[in-house]
């Protein structure tokens, strides 16, 4: 069991190593997404309280607020899809080179070791599991997180 557990702390370690630019700016811009739909939902919110008064300047200058706003948050979201692109890519590289060399470099007489079959299960199908479930949701968490907390009023 130790022997698992070990291989499993390598290969998330994998995943992050020299990843850590992709993951920080890939974690800036779910962040900056966040802030930029919190800012959206509220100047939309002034929109349609200014609507309700006579005074059409306000409503101008907030849609044009809101039009930057939208800008900007297109802006941010192509950094974001670019950046976490890359660190998906890289990282599940990385996840996959380690687990096969792993099984290289134990060799044939291991093939009746149980450790061997959770290589090959990490190489094969626990790969795209990982991909799925932890490399591209990590983001997404995240992004979710703060949507929640800032939408608290």
């Amino acid at each position: 069991m130790k022997g698992k557990q070990t291989m499993k702390a390598r290969l998330i370690r994998a995943v992050y190593a020299g990843n850590g630019w992709s993951f920080a700016l890939t974690m800036a811009a779910m962040l900056g997404l966040s802030g930029f739909n919190l800012l959206i939902s509220w100047m939309l919110q002034r929109i349609t309280d200014l609507c309700v008064g006579q005074d059409v300047e306000p409503v101008l200058a907030m849609a044009v607020g809101t039009a930057a706003a939208l800008a900007a948050l297109a802006a941010v979201f192509q950094l974001m899809r670019w950046m976490s692109s890359r660190f998906a890519r890289r990282a599940m590289r990385q996840y996959r080179e380690l687990a096969f060399d792993e099984i290289t470099r134990r060799g044939i007489a291991s093939l009746g070791d149980g450790n061997m079959a959770a290589y090959i299960s990490a190489l094969t199908s626990d790969a795209a599991q990982v991909e799925e479930g932890y490399v591209l949701s990590l983001f997404s968490i995240v992004q979710q997180t703060v949507g929640v907390v800032g939408g608290w009023r």
